[in-house]
């Protein structure tokens, strides 16, 4: 019964996953814009490790879910033990699979972070939907960079985002759809997801927070995860290289070496 019940959970979270947040071009182009800000703004040159990033920003529904299965119902604490993790774990030079870890922390943080989220499913897809066929036009506006502590300020970029979700539903339950409040909203919106990407990678890239209490087995799946890329990407010299950098995170177990032998 306590297996069933954890599959029925994982597939309802799963489900809300798929549908929860901005789709996935407009991820794509939040977490670039984001890139951009940092690389430009903030001489931190992600653009050279940009399709790396991407790549974490494309993860799969279903590995997020395994990874974060609070994403939806507590964002901000599954944004900020990412954040903690890669903190603790933080390279003095950004390495590919910290960037696709980067990646994954992008979109979790634009999906926490777009109007509609709790919304009537109908409206909500259909606003997502608009959007995806819009954001490549749209124009951000960055801000400052700073130093973010998720505690404190995802709760206020989360409400700020939510402030007018009642005007859009209306909206589109009235038939105008698009063309009211949503289109004229959409610049700040994306900003504020641009900036809210922005912000926790710099702030984890930077250093510019402690790690949380991160207990050995969550290193020894970053290690594990970290191998998994790798070996996927199958280039010896590059493997050999992390395989050095892992072993200063957590050294392999008798049972990680079974499981890496295994991939």
């Amino acid at each position: 019964m306590k297996m069933r019940a954890g599959y029925l959970v994982a597939a309802m979270a799963l489900a809300a996953l798929s549908a929860s947040a901005w789709g996935p071009k407009t991820q794509l182009c939040i977490t670039s814009n984001a890139l951009y800000l940092l690389s430009q703004e903030a001489n931190i040159p992600l653009d050279r490790l940009e399709k790396e990033v991407r790549s974490g920003t494309m993860i799969s529904a279903e590995d997020l879910v395994k990874r974060y299965p609070n994403l939806i119902t507590q964002p901000v604490d599954a944004i900020g033990a990412e954040m903690g993790l890669l903190l603790k774990v933080r390279p003095v030079r950004i390495d590919p699979y910290f960037a696709y870890r980067l990646g994954v922390l992008g979109k979790m943080t634009a999906m926490a972070s777009a109007p509609l989220r709790a919304a009537n499913p109908a409206y909500r897809n259909a606003y997502y939907a608009d959007v995806e066929s819009r954001i490549e036009g749209v124009s951000m506006n960055s801000g400052a960079r700073q130093v973010v502590d998720p505690r404190i300020h995802l709760p206020r970029v989360i409400a700020d985002a939510n402030a007018q979700n009642d005007v859009i539903q209306r909206e589109y339950q009235a038939g105008t759809g698009f063309n009211g409040v949503a289109a004229m909203n959409l610049p700040n919106d994306a900003s504020r997801s641009v900036r809210a990407v922005a912000d926790v990678w710099f702030t984890v890239i930077t250093g510019g927070a402690k790690p949380g209490n991160i207990s050995e087995r969550e290193l020894q799946d970053f290690v594990l995860d970290a191998y998994r890329f790798y070996i996927g990407r199958k280039n010896p010299a590059e493997l050999d290289a992390a395989a050095e950098r892992l072993a200063a995170i957590a050294p392999l177990t008798t049972d990680m070496r079974v499981r890496i032998g295994d991939l």
